[in-house]
């Protein structure tokens, strides 16, 4: 019998974590899966752990990659290798937790909803203990089945891929892959898939648990160089370009409704950054924020809040703000 559930998880030098978090997969009480790892060319023991785990527990399986190509590589390969039987899928990162429940409370929905994916709340955690992610708690707040992110807006904060669980079919039709060469990789799939679906279930009870690295190498959106910086734009880019050109059976196009939340909260999430950052960084960022705001609709900026048109103003018009 083919599994109903296959979860993709890619794994680089992950020591540290990795037995944590697949202990936390193994333990889940939705046991219809395989497990996927794909070792993205680690130099530590990591892949020695995951192959231990796939001898103890055949649902388990070790993919390894000779060389590091990244996260959307490893993902995109656990895709193309799992079973095309199963009905649903998922992502796990290999240094975060999964509630036990996790699994079995997203695919429950499904199952009742008959919706493209559901998506659950996530909690951030460390070695003080774990918290509500801040950007997932009004979204989050309530349960909802079969809605849409043109009836929640919000829903456009959901960026991550790991809090969900999409049908297979869904994702097989939907003709994405992650992005090979991106940091910030989720969104261009995430929030295209939010688009594309026709009904998603919003489940406010916790279904992961993601890491706040205290020690060794960051994680990704831990990063403050100026390459990560261009690199968040760069997500930004592709996930416009594609709704520039996509359109709903209703022939509508959704780019004025993400480039609102762009403004909103993507943009400003830069500024935190910036108040350390090098003369460069914040040269970079002008410049290249600049670029973005020439190609987003003047009407759409003209409805942000009144600090931010001030502050975008500024920034088309090559002011030093950022000196």
């Amino acid at each position: 019998m083919p599994p109903k559930l296959s979860v993709i998880i890619p794994l680089y030098n992950s020591y540290p974590y990795l037995v944590e978090c697949l202990e936390s997969v193994a333990a889940q009480e939705f046991g219809d899966m395989e497990v996927i790892l794909v070792d993205d060319g680690s130099t530590d023991n990591s892949p020695e752990i995951a192959d231990e785990f796939a001898r103890r527990d055949a649902r388990f399986r070790l993919l390894r990659q000779p060389t590091n190509r990244g996260p959307s590589s490893a993902r995109n390969v656990g895709l193309a290798h799992s079973d095309p039987r199963s009905s649903y899928i998922a992502f796990a990162d290999a240094d975060d937790l999964l509630p036990s429940d996790a699994y079995s409370v997203l695919v429950a929905s499904l199952e009742e909803s008959g919706s493209d994916f559901s998506t659950g709340n996530a909690f951030r955690f460390n070695s003080s203990g774990s918290f509500q992610f801040e950007k997932y708690a009004p979204i989050f707040r309530k349960s909802r089945t079969r809605t849409h992110i043109s009836e929640i807006p919000e829903l456009a904060v959901d960026r991550t891929v790991w809090n969900k669980v999409y049908r297979r079919t869904f994702w097989e039709n939907s003709n994405l892959l992650f992005p090979e060469g991106l940091l910030y990789h989720d969104s261009p799939v995430t929030i295209p898939l939010h688009y594309m679906a026709k009904a998603v279930d919003v489940v406010s009870q916790t279904v992961y648990y993601w890491r706040i690295r205290e020690a060794g190498e960051p994680s990704i959106t831990q990063h403050r160089t100026i390459p990560a910086m261009l690199d968040r734009f760069s997500s930004i880019d592709v996930i416009r370009a594609f709704l520039k050109e996509w359109k709903s059976d209703s022939g509508s196009s959704f780019l004025n409704a993400y480039d609102r939340n762009v403004l909103d909260e993507e943009l400003p999430l830069f500024f935190d950054e910036l108040v350390d950052a090098s003369e460069q960084h914040r040269r970079e960022f002008a410049a290249r924020a600049a670029k973005l705001l020439n190609d987003i609709d003047s009407a759409l900026i003209a409805e942000s809040p009144a600090l931010l048109q001030v502050v975008y103003a500024a920034i088309k018009d090559g002011r030093a703000i950022f000196p």
